[in-house]
């Protein structure tokens, strides 16, 4: 029994040692290598991982900034100090950049637009938007059920009470995702500065547009 067990020890010793072998060899023969430059880019980028830039996240638009040579003032959440630094290291010009925020083409709360339908199912935008269009009279309104609310990582978007995401325009840091996320494509990323702005998505004719809400542009 003794001698079984031994030769059953040794055995397995002896296939953990060829394993691990084989994986120490592995992983010098397959090693990746990695940019240094690109690590410290990746460094300076905020980590948000939002997608903003259009890359799958800052791991990949470190790559793509040091080694294809693509714009460094792609990251939104970053501002203009991650383009100074990034461009600094890189030995490029430093680009100027504007603020933006995100900004909702609607104004029709819920006390001023009306509704087609009741709707008793998941709150949420997209599913809401597959019947029918969403339950808002108004087929170009925003829906209200805080899709966009859900997805933003910065908590720069609420839900009013007049059933209307209210931007806080402090915290936005013009990532695009409630831009991405909105099945009605109400949300665009404009200057900060911007003072007039059409709060108004709706292409229908003037009495089509007072119809179903009272604040339409016509």
């Amino acid at each position: 029994m003794n001698s079984v067990f031994l030769c059953t020890l040794i055995c397995l010793g002896g296939l953990g040692l060829i394993l691990g072998a084989g994986l120490a060899f592995a992983s010098k023969r397959f090693a990746v290598e990695v940019n240094p430059m690109v690590e410290a880019v990746l460094e300076i980028l905020p980590g948000a991982n939002c997608g903003g830039c259009g890359y799958a996240g800052c791991a990949a638009y470190a790559e793509t900034v040091v080694n294809k040579g693509v714009s460094t003032t792609l990251c939104a959440p970053g501002g203009a100090d991650v383009v100074q630094k990034i461009s600094q290291l890189l030995g490029l010009e430093v680009k100027t950049t504007v603020r933006k925020a995100a900004y909702l083409h609607c104004a029709g709360s819920k006390d001023k637009a009306k509704d087609k339908y009741i709707y008793d199912g998941i709150r949420d935008c997209l599913m809401a938007e597959l019947l029918g269009g969403g339950p808002k009279a108004c087929d170009y309104g925003c829906i209200g059920f805080g899709s966009c609310v859900e997805v933003c990582q910065f908590d720069a978007l609420h839900m009013g009470e007049n059933g209307l995401p209210i931007v806080d325009r402090e915290k936005c840091t013009a990532c695009g995702a409630c831009v991405r996320v909105c099945p009605k494509n109400l949300f665009d990323l404009l200057p900060d500065i911007t003072i007039i702005y059409l709060a108004c998505s709706s292409y229908n004719k003037g009495k089509a547009v007072k119809d179903v809400c009272s604040v339409g542009c016509i």
